[in-house]
């Protein structure tokens, strides 16, 4: 059982190599699209609708983020932001695998059970640095996921002293999604 786990872990490492042998592909135009994706990090379960932008292999995204889960503080405001970059490298078919940095913004409102008066909303910051692979079913529709590690940093404010706090730690991200090229390149 050993050798198996060592030979998939031997390919998993020379699959990025692979692109190095791929040619450069020329610049092309911009094309743009959107995600659905639903994402499990420190701040529990979340989901998000992001706009894309693509030129080459980078791609850029953004857009707004609501946590459904109840791990951290159910009904208190669960909105946030995502941000990232990936860097499309390797292109084998239909497949690719890519590298991806993400950012996750999580904005609550403190727990104040005494109606205190407070200025402020506690956040959540996640940064995870993350490998992800996608499938194009067809043209315009792809399905994938990401696999990450990272960390955040999470501000909380003491209602009773009305200072705030901050916590780090470690943190992964597994995403899976569902994207849509509005507008291929030609």
């Amino acid at each position: 059982m050993m050798i198996v786990r060592y030979i998939g872990m031997g390919l998993l490492c020379l699959w990025p190599l692979l692109a190095i042998a791929q040619p450069e592909e020329p610049v092309k135009t911009w094309r743009w699209g959107l995600e659905w994706s639903s994402s499990l990090s420190y701040t529990g379960l979340g989901s998000g609708l992001t706009g894309q932008w693509q030129q080459g292999r980078h791609l850029a995204y953004a857009g707004p983020r609501l946590l459904v889960s109840d791990s951290y503080v159910p009904g208190q405001g669960p909105w946030g932001l995502q941000l990232g970059y990936q860097y499309h490298w390797v292109r084998e078919g239909r497949w690719q695998s890519f590298v991806n940095i993400d950012y996750q913004l999580s904005w609550y409102q403190p727990y104040n059970p005494q109606q205190l008066p407070v200025s402020g909303r506690n956040r959540v910051h996640e940064f995870h640095l993350a490998y992800g692979i996608q499938y194009q079913l067809g043209p315009p529709l792809y399905l994938g996921s990401t696999l990450g590690v990272g960390g955040y940093l999470e501000q909380l404010l003491d209602v009773r002293e009305n200072q705030r706090r901050s916590y780090r730690g470690y943190s992964n991200l597994l995403r899976l999604f569902v994207r849509y090229v509005l507008m291929p390149s030609g």
